[in-house]
């Protein structure tokens, strides 16, 4: 019985390892795995509806009549065998849109509550620190999505609206 445990154990940590490497690098996986494992793989990933989850409230941060930043804590939403999400400038991107404006990209930084990183695993959390531009105007009453683009599914949207009166540090829900 412990045998089968072990041997068990070691296969899902393989599998486990060889998801996230096909995630990660996935011209590897496509050279070495037959093609229709390779697929259906993907398949099964993209059929997630996001990889990823945000914690509620998103925080904006404001000098007077304006946010400067704003912290949201994203976490994966599906087994890390299929995600292996890399929290980096090659593996991660966020814009700002408003209205039909062209979405405009953010400067971010991560902060990481559970893990290390760099790649978002089951049970690890990261606060993204996101600076809005001096030129991008957010203010009360404002409408406007955030788009998180990572490199392994679709984006995360985010549809917020800031209150008529803003204090210096603001919850949002989208």
């Amino acid at each position: 019985m412990h045998r089968r445990a072990v041997v068990i154990t070691v296969a899902f940590i393989s599998m486990s390892v060889v998801g996230a490497v096909a995630i990660a690098a996935p011209n590897f996986l496509r050279a070495s795995w037959p093609s229709d494992h390779v697929a259906a793989l993907e398949e099964r990933l993209f059929q997630a509806e996001h990889v990823l989850t945000v914690e509620r409230p998103i925080i904006a941060m404001a000098t007077g009549e304006r946010i400067t930043s704003l912290r949201l804590i994203l976490a994966p939403s599906v087994a890390p065998e299929y995600v292996a999400l890399m929290v980096s400038d090659e593996g991660l991107g966020v814009s700002y849109a408003s209205g039909l404006n062209r979405p405009t990209p953010l400067g971010w930084s991560a902060n990481w509550l559970n893990g290390t990183g760099p790649f978002l695993d089951s049970g690890e959390r990261v606060e993204l620190v996101l600076t809005v531009p001096s030129h991008v105007s957010i203010g009360p009453n404002d409408s406007f999505s955030l788009n998180v683009e990572n490199d392994v599914g679709p984006p995360l949207v985010l549809h917020l609206r800031l209150p008529a009166e803003l204090a210096s540090v603001n919850g949002l829900w989208p």
